[in-house]
């Protein structure tokens, strides 16, 4: 409708008001950067930076709550961060969540027959709360969300941006977190299970991902470098 419409382009006007400003006021984000820039040249890693790559080549995930690992945040991206954070990775198809989306997405099950809802359930009554979702018709509503998710990125061919869905933003805060382990790799942060696997199933051969954290001997070996140009990268600010 086009009272909606208008709304809709008022509101991503804003965003990308405040995209703007959030940019120019961010001393960490600027502080980071220029760090790395400074230590690890030109094409170092900048915070929240859009990172794209090809959804099949990522394989495995670090899961914050594998005991004795590491939990590195969101807030984290951009950093520049050595040790053997990345030993304690699994495999992405041995999460449940994956396991789940296969047999809604592959096997056609329906979200209950799947295990989604027993899976977030768990969740609300263990936790509180289960992707930020607390009730079961917050959990009806996330799940029709997720269809409609499905359906736009099958019948367009890409999964958007942050900056296409809000307007404005902080590069691509928000979306896929992407580690990126000494070998170049790309490890799942953990961030965005469900639009990732998506993806993998829909064989989208390039989403954008929010990157994490990348390890200093990727960067040293130019592999850091090869990961960005085995999938072309868009300019970014």
């Amino acid at each position: 409708m086009p009272g909606q419409t208008a709304l809709k382009q008022a509101e991503r006007t804003l965003n990308a008001v405040a995209f703007r400003i959030g940019t120019a006021l961010s001393p960490v984000l600027h502080g980071r950067d220029l760090k790395n820039r400074l230590t690890c040249g030109p094409g170092a890693p900048k915070m929240y930076q859009t990172l794209f790559v090809n959804p099949r080549e990522v394989e495995f995930m670090l899961h914050g709550k594998v005991p004795g690992t590491r939990r590195i945040k969101r807030e984290e991206s951009g950093r520049v961060l050595g040790g053997d954070w990345e030993d304690a990775k699994v495999r992405i198809n041995d999460f449940p969540k994956a396991q789940y989306l296969h047999r809604h997405f592959v096997d056609g099950l329906s979200w209950e027959d799947c295990g989604a809802h027993d899976f977030l359930m768990t969740a609300i009554e263990t936790y509180g709360h289960g992707d930020g979702i607390k009730t079961r018709e917050g959990m009806i509503r996330r799940y029709d969300a997720l269809q409609r998710t499905f359906e736009d990125m099958k019948a367009t061919g890409q999964l958007k941006s942050r900056r296409q869905l809000k307007g404005g933003s902080l590069r691509e805060k928000g979306g896929i977190t992407m580690h990126v382990g000494r070998d170049g790799m790309p490890i799942f942060g953990g961030g965005g299970t469900h639009r990732l696997v998506m993806s993998q199933i829909l064989g989208l051969p390039r989403i954008p991902t929010q990157l994490g954290v990348t390890h200093p001997d990727a960067i040293a070996s130019g592999a850091f470098a090869a990961l960005k140009s085995r999938v072309p990268q868009d300019p970014q600010r």
